[in-house]
Protein backbone atom coordinates (compact mmCIF):
# COMPACT_ATOMS: atom_id res chain seq x y z
CA UNK A 1 0.00 0.00 0.00
CA UNK A 2 1.37 3.49 -1.04
CA UNK A 3 1.60 6.31 1.51
CA UNK A 4 -0.99 8.35 -0.61
CA UNK A 5 -3.19 5.37 -0.02
CA UNK A 6 -2.40 5.60 3.71
CA UNK A 7 -3.52 9.26 3.64
CA UNK A 8 -6.34 8.68 1.86
CA UNK A 9 -7.94 5.69 3.84
CA UNK A 10 -6.90 7.57 7.30
CA UNK A 11 -9.04 10.61 6.20
CA UNK A 12 -12.08 8.50 5.14
CA UNK A 13 -11.93 6.71 8.63
CA UNK A 14 -11.88 9.79 10.48
CA UNK A 15 -14.42 11.55 8.61
CA UNK A 16 -16.40 8.57 9.28
CA UNK A 17 -15.99 8.62 12.89
CA UNK A 18 -16.31 12.30 13.46
CA UNK A 19 -19.78 12.20 11.81
CA UNK A 20 -20.53 9.19 14.19
CA UNK A 21 -19.60 11.40 17.55
CA UNK A 22 -21.13 14.01 16.34
CA UNK A 23 -24.23 12.54 15.28
CA UNK A 24 -25.80 12.31 18.84
CA UNK A 25 -25.28 16.13 19.76
CA UNK A 26 -26.30 17.56 16.36
CA UNK A 27 -29.37 15.33 16.93
CA UNK A 28 -30.07 16.73 20.46
CA UNK A 29 -28.97 20.20 19.54
CA UNK A 30 -31.35 20.21 16.36
CA UNK A 31 -34.25 18.59 18.87
CA UNK A 32 -34.24 20.88 21.13
CA UNK A 33 -33.47 23.92 18.80
CA UNK A 34 -36.28 22.83 15.81
CA UNK A 35 -37.94 20.19 17.53
CA UNK A 36 -37.41 17.85 14.63
CA UNK A 37 -33.94 15.43 14.17
CA UNK A 38 -33.95 15.83 10.36
CA UNK A 39 -31.25 18.45 10.85
CA UNK A 40 -29.06 16.77 13.11
CA UNK A 41 -28.97 13.86 10.44
CA UNK A 42 -26.86 16.24 8.10
CA UNK A 43 -24.08 15.27 9.63
CA UNK A 44 -23.71 12.01 8.73
CA UNK A 45 -24.99 13.12 5.32
CA UNK A 46 -21.37 15.26 5.02
CA UNK A 47 -19.14 12.66 6.02
CA UNK A 48 -20.54 10.19 2.86
CA UNK A 49 -20.71 12.89 0.79
CA UNK A 50 -17.16 13.47 1.68
CA UNK A 51 -16.57 9.69 1.16
CA UNK A 52 -17.96 9.50 -2.40
CA UNK A 53 -16.53 12.44 -3.27
CA UNK A 54 -12.60 10.99 -2.44
CA UNK A 55 -13.33 7.42 -3.44
CA UNK A 56 -14.00 8.42 -6.68
CA UNK A 57 -11.62 10.78 -7.04
CA UNK A 58 -8.56 8.61 -5.32
CA UNK A 59 -10.13 5.01 -6.61
CA UNK A 60 -9.73 3.72 -2.89
CA UNK A 61 -12.59 3.24 -0.50
CA UNK A 62 -12.93 2.00 3.11
CA UNK A 63 -16.47 0.89 1.72
CA UNK A 64 -15.80 -2.87 0.89
CA UNK A 65 -18.04 -5.93 0.03
CA UNK A 66 -18.97 -8.38 2.90
CA UNK A 67 -16.42 -11.22 1.44
CA UNK A 68 -13.12 -8.58 1.39
CA UNK A 69 -11.28 -7.76 3.87
CA UNK A 70 -9.31 -5.15 2.73
CA UNK A 71 -10.58 -1.83 1.24
CA UNK A 72 -11.39 -1.35 -2.24
CA UNK A 73 -9.54 -0.32 -5.36
CA UNK A 74 -9.34 1.15 -8.60
CA UNK A 75 -13.28 0.50 -10.28
CA UNK A 76 -14.89 -0.84 -7.29
CA UNK A 77 -14.08 1.94 -5.16
CA UNK A 78 -15.23 4.38 -7.41
CA UNK A 79 -18.39 2.52 -8.42
CA UNK A 80 -19.09 2.92 -4.26
CA UNK A 81 -18.31 6.16 -4.19
CA UNK A 82 -20.65 7.27 -6.94
CA UNK A 83 -23.23 4.99 -5.52
CA UNK A 84 -22.46 6.47 -1.90
CA UNK A 85 -22.72 10.04 -3.45
CA UNK A 86 -25.61 9.41 -5.38
CA UNK A 87 -27.47 8.36 -1.70
CA UNK A 88 -26.34 11.16 -0.19
CA UNK A 89 -27.17 13.73 -1.93
CA UNK A 90 -30.86 11.89 -2.54
CA UNK A 91 -31.11 11.76 1.11
CA UNK A 92 -29.91 15.37 1.76
CA UNK A 93 -32.63 16.57 -0.48
CA UNK A 94 -35.20 13.89 0.57
CA UNK A 95 -34.61 15.25 4.55
CA UNK A 96 -34.85 19.13 3.10
CA UNK A 97 -38.02 18.44 1.67
CA UNK A 98 -41.41 19.16 3.64
CA UNK A 99 -42.02 15.41 2.35
CA UNK A 100 -40.05 14.02 5.05
CA UNK A 101 -41.71 15.60 7.71
CA UNK A 102 -45.09 13.63 6.52
CA UNK A 103 -43.49 10.67 5.99
CA UNK A 104 -41.44 10.37 8.85
CA UNK A 105 -42.25 12.71 11.86
CA UNK A 106 -38.86 12.71 13.92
Amino acid sequence: MRMDEKIVLRRQYTAFLISLLLFIPSALLSTSVFHNMKFGLLVPLSAMIHIGVSSTRNHISIIRLKSRIAHSTGRQAVIFGVITLVSAVGMFLFILTPLSDVLFPF
